[in-house]
């Protein structure tokens, strides 16, 4: 059995005449993925506005009425681990982990990038080989959970006889985590054998190469046999955009104000609009302005792309070294370079965070390429930055 919590408007007769409405907090007791029962308690609501902004007494009721449901979500979960409602967990409907696992995929692969799918993949594909035999979704125990991580973490072999990395074993073993967290709620196990696993593998840092502000003098986009490649480097090293947001861009999103020119634009991964600086130097490398609907920079990126940028590199004279496997120079190089540059230049951390669109100072941390950093500094600044904006947020939340 599993219980997990939803959230019903009322449903009023004239609602749209009403000046706020209530949202009752739903408990769903959840047996074999099925409704075994749902509970709706008549003072546990939220109010939402309607025609009219929620006064302070109503948002104060609605992060009250937050933390009671929360509560009783976790009283219930216990309850339901201490078998208090006596279901025999042996006598529910058997599922298989892949089966289960593929149902999973396959419901949330519309809303995850296709690479954290092929994540999902590989991180079934190992259980299902450590197992050997089909294993149900009840027969997964704590002990199963750690001879499982033992076994990718020093038994497991890539497709190239390597052991895996660090970093795809914390990935996978977070993928189980997640599918079983929602076979729990289903009602289909009673805890997840892989809470509170230590992922936490210490992933070591390994030099990677960046482009500095002298090498990228060096960097004639005439000299590649597709300058348009080079030019979506280059374009990248001086705006810090990804390959793939830069192919998609247009010349409708280039505009000019009274900050000057500038594009805003969606970012591929995470799906959040930013608005991206361009200087004199990124427009020389455009060149002449074309239709709206034509592509900024002509190029697609595919499996050919990265040897063509080798083949460059070498012929302006750049003797680092290229390839990912060697921790060398590869596409997505440019916007590490851009992000390099800037912090050795001064440029406040905090900054160069929200240049890049990242939401956490962590993520431009691992983007950067030297290794004289003050970690401890960074922290204390990014702190810094959290605090004012939580009071710019509430006070915004008051006025």
């Amino acid at each position: 059995m599993g219980v997990s919590i939803t959230r019903r408007l009322d449903a009023l007769k004239d609602a749209d005449k009403a000046d706020y409405r209530k949202k009752y907090y739903i408990f769903r007791y959840r047996l074999n993925g099925k409704d075994a029962r749902t509970e709706r308690d008549a003072k546990l609501f939220e109010w939402v506005a309607n025609k009219k902004k929620l006064t302070q007494s109503q948002r104060e009721h609605n992060k009250e009425a937050e933390f009671v449901a929360q509560q009783r979500l976790q009283d219930e979960k216990a309850r339901i681990y201490r078998n208090e409602y006596d279901v025999d967990i042996t006598k529910q409907k058997y599922i298989g982990f892949e089966e289960y696992f593929n149902e999973y995929i396959r419901l949330h692969s519309p809303k995850i990038e296709k690479s954290s799918v092929n994540s999902y993949y590989s991180a079934r594909d190992w259980f299902v080989k450590w197992s050997k035999k089909p294993k149900g979704l009840h027969e997964i125990n704590r002990k199963a959970a750690m001879e499982f991580q033992a076994y990718i973490t020093n038994d497991a072999l890539s497709k190239f006889g390597k052991p895996l990395a660090e970093s795809s074993i914390k990935s996978y073993l977070n993928r189980i985590k997640l599918v079983l967290n929602e076979a729990v709620d289903e009602g289909y196990i009673r805890s997840n054998p892989f809470k509170d696993l230590d992922v936490a593998i210490k992933i070591k840092r390994k030099k990677r190469e960046y482009v500095t502000l002298e090498e990228y003098t060096l960097l004639d986009e005439e000299l590649c046999r597709n300058p348009n490649v080079a030019r979506a480097f280059k374009f990248g090293f001086l705006t810090g955009l990804r390959s793939g947001d830069i192919e998609k861009l247009k010349w409708k999103d280039l505009v000019k104000d009274e900050k000057g020119w500038h594009v805003f634009t969606e970012q591929e991964k995470t799906g959040e609009l930013i608005r991206i600086a361009i200087n004199n130097q990124s427009m020389e490398l455009l060149g002449r302005r074309r239709m709206d609907e034509m592509p900024l920079i002509p190029y697609t990126y595919n499996g050919n792309s990265n040897n063509i940028l080798y083949e460059w590199l070498r012929m302006c004279g750049i003797t680092k070294p290229l390839g990912q496997s060697k921790g060398g120079i590869t596409f997505h190089t440019s916007r590490a370079s851009f992000i390099t540059n800037h912090l050795n230049n001064n440029t406040p951390p905090v900054v160069v965070m929200q240049l890049a669109g990242h939401t956490h100072l962590k993520t431009t941390m691992d983007y950067y390429r030297d290794y004289n950093i003050d970690r401890d500094k960074w922290a204390k600044e990014y702190e810094t930055y959290v605090n004012n904006a939580s009071a710019t947020k509430k006070l915004l939340e008051t006025s």
